[in-house]
């Protein structure tokens, strides 16, 4: 009888320590766990800056492009409408060599204008696309941080 005494109080006793121990067990990885949530918080808020910093470069890169670009299809218009008046004056008498050069000219200057405009509106739309894609990733970013936080307040 005394044996049985003596396992049971022993059984008791390893079941009650185990129970302790598993207990100590999951409130060290709790810390451990919190750190890492806090690291990842911290990284995830660096690439939100660093993202938002880029945006704001890029945004005013953009308007850079944009009033370059207005420039250029100013440049391009009255460049046709030059290369209008030489070809009438050309028109007019069709054997002047002097006219025939101004009006060749004339639409070479057109040509490259309307191709420096065009070459401004494809840098524009990139540089769009770029903030588009940025304005995503920030998204995205936020989304990750907002459930990150939300788990570590949980756990707390």
């Amino acid at each position: 009888m005394r044996k049985s005494v003596l396992y049971t109080w022993l059984l008791s006793a390893c079941m009650l320590f185990s129970g302790l121990f598993v207990t100590a067990q999951e409130q060290q990885v709790n810390p451990l766990q919190t750190s890492k949530q806090q690291e990842e918080i911290l990284k995830t808020q660096k690439k939100i800056a660093d993202k938002k910093q880029q945006l704001a470069d890029t945004r005013e890169e953009r308007d850079k492009l944009e009033q370059k670009k207005n420039k250029k299809i100013e440049d391009a218009e009255e460049s046709v409408r030059s290369n209008e008046k030489a070809a009438k004056r050309l028109n007019d008498d069709a054997f002047d060599k002097r006219k025939a050069r101004r009006a060749k000219k004339a639409a070479k200057a057109a040509e490259k204008d309307s191709k420096n405009a065009r070459k401004a509106a494809s840098r524009l739309e990139k540089v769009e696309k770029q903030i588009t894609k940025l304005e995503k990733q920030i998204t995205k970013e936020e989304e990750k941080l907002t459930r990150l936080e939300e788990a570590t307040s949980r756990e707390h």
